[in-house]
């Protein structure tokens, strides 16, 4: 039977109950992304993965398409545009591969069956069609058995199918969801430092944001809820590819890495950069400011974009979150003087 028809089906349910959740300030400007993420886990993704531990062989192309979904979600909860690095839309907010949830329902599903009395009817299936996967007696490989025994050996778990086999133990609930969780999350932390380390395009993002866990930025804006999408600022020019060669509508000039001549480079920006960096002077000690200052560029960038870099390693979390504060609100006000410019070559147009 073709299960693309059901997964496209499940796609179209996440986006539409997303969609429908946009009365509630799930969008740009609207509540924190990671209070809007915790209702697409809990909610939209758990309905549109219903039944999923049950769902058997899936393609690379269907994997594909839930995984659109999700970063369909990712970009509506955290204000990104379409073009948004795959990389950095959903490791932001620390989610998982959709495979990886769906990993993880499989194997809590085999949890609750190796658990289970043998007196049930559906356990009995069970232990059957693994006694036949185990002695090869059919050629088939497809089914709940032969699923579970591949995700078993991907997350290095195949020990507990032959405890269960053999001595007909297994752990208890609570201590096998903890142990998966744990594999699971090292299994795609992996996956996306391999992934955001061949994009080039994104190094000071990739700088910045250092685990898959939620963005250190939205992670502050719980505490400085006014300052949200002030942050917000920060995380976008984070993104911004430095692999396309463009031209700034302020002072013309032509330049690959966009977010640097911004911050620190435009002319037409000098004044507003100089406010900034006083202060950065009133809020620093001496000598972490003239640590500051005598940063390499990139570092001096990914520092302003709320990285914690080495010229900070010994600041106090307080300090730093007043260092980024008046950052997200200096950015900001050269952010409004673009939007201006902006709007009136549009108008001129």
């Amino acid at each position: 039977m073709k299960s693309m028809p059901r997964t496209q089906a499940a796609c179209t349910k996440g986006k539409s109950s997303l969609n429908a959740l946009c009365s509630i300030s799930i969008k740009r400007g609207g509540m924190n992304p990671l209070s809007s993420v915790k209702i697409w886990q809990r909610i939209v993704l758990l309905s549109m993965l219903y039944g999923c531990e049950l769902w058997g062989n899936l393609t690379n192309t269907e994997y594909n398409e839930l995984e659109r979904t999700q970063r369909y979600a990712a970009r509506r909860i955290q204000g990104f545009d379409k073009w948004s690095p795959t990389e950095a839309t959903v490791s932001s907010l620390g989610l998982w591969s959709i495979e990886g949830y769906i990993d993880k329902c499989k194997l809590q599903l085999f949890n609750r069956i190796c658990s289970a009395k043998s007196t049930y009817l559906w356990k009995i299936i069970f232990l059957f069609r693994l006694h036949h996967f185990e002695h090869n007696c059919t050629d088939l490989n497809i089914g709940f058995v032969p699923e579970i025994a591949r995700i078993l050996e991907k997350y290095d778990l195949s020990r507990f199918l032959s405890s269960f086999r053999n001595l007909a133990v297994f752990p208890v609930k609570q201590l096998w969801n903890k142990l998966i969780t744990k594999k699971i999350h090292t299994n795609e932390q992996i996956l996306w430092k391999q992934q955001i380390n061949n994009r080039d395009d994104i190094v000071h993002f990739s700088n910045i944001h250092l685990t898959l866990q939620p963005h250190i930025l939205w992670i502050l804006s719980l505490k400085h809820p006014n300052y949200l999408w002030k942050l917000a600022s920060l995380v976008y020019i984070s993104i911004v590819k430095t692999d396309i060669e463009k031209q700034c509508k302020l002072c013309d000039q032509v330049t690959s890495n966009l977010a640097k001549h911004f911050i620190l480079e435009c002319a037409s920006l000098y004044q507003e950069r100089q406010d900034m960096f006083e202060n950065f002077t009133d809020i620093l000690s001496a000598r972490d400011a003239t640590m500051l200052n005598n940063q390499d560029d990139d570092i001096v960038l990914e520092t302003i974009l709320g990285g914690k870099t080495d010229c900070f390693h010994e600041m106090s979390d307080l300090i730093w979150e007043e260092f980024v504060l008046a950052s997200a609100n200096n950015i900001n006000k050269m952010t409004h003087k673009v939007t201006l410019v902006n709007s009136a070559v549009d108008n001129s147009a």
